[in-house]
């Protein structure tokens, strides 16, 4: 096959130098897959980085959040009285009314009616006197020291009066009773 010295040496060397390039290549590759690997590894990690830093600071606004929340509720049960103490909150009324220039004309309390937080004492109140002395005796009850809502109301005037006449659903809020 290979006759003259030359093209053996020739041979030789081309074989040498493709099984030195083959073998620089196999080592390459060895030692640059890690590499390459452990970049692709980096990447991810610094994106899990990312999303786990992101997600902690959606969990920390969540959790100030839910004490904002807590912290509305706690204030709130404070202000629900242990009992029901229907005389007091009466007198109260009464004493808004005669402050205030109205007059109580009809008060009907209703049943309890229990919900998960609180119970709720509906009552039917009707009062008369004149608009602004009833504006005012509203303003008095929604914002008193009792936590109480007019949940529903009717005005009307009375023409030959020169008074008017409001007929309105009060709920009256109190705490339950294993609350106490």
């Amino acid at each position: 096959m290979f006759k003259d010295p030359k093209q053996v040496d020739l041979f030789g060397g081309l074989l040498a130098a493709a099984m030195i390039a083959g073998a620089a290549f196999l080592f390459s590759v060895r030692a640059v897959k890690p590499y390459i690997q452990t970049r692709a590894e980096l990447g991810s990690f610094e994106e899990a980085v990312q999303i786990l830093s992101d997600a902690e600071g959606s969990v920390d606004r969540l959790d100030a959040e839910i004490r904002r929340v807590g912290a509305e509720i706690a204030a709130s049960e404070a202000l629900l009285p242990r009992d029901l103490n229907l005389d007091s909150f009466l007198e109260q009324l009464g004493d808004l009314a005669a402050s205030t220039g109205t007059r109580i004309e009809k008060l009907t309390p209703f049943g309890v009616e229990e919900y998960r937080l609180y119970r709720a004492l509906p009552l039917e109140v009707t009062v008369s006197g004149s608009f602004l002395a009833i504006y005012e005796f509203l303003d008095r009850v929604e914002n008193g020291a009792r936590l109480s809502r007019i949940e529903e109301l009717k005005m009307r005037g009375r023409r030959s009066e020169g008074e008017c006449e409001a007929e309105m659903r009060l709920a009256l809020y109190f705490a339950h009773e294993e609350m106490n």
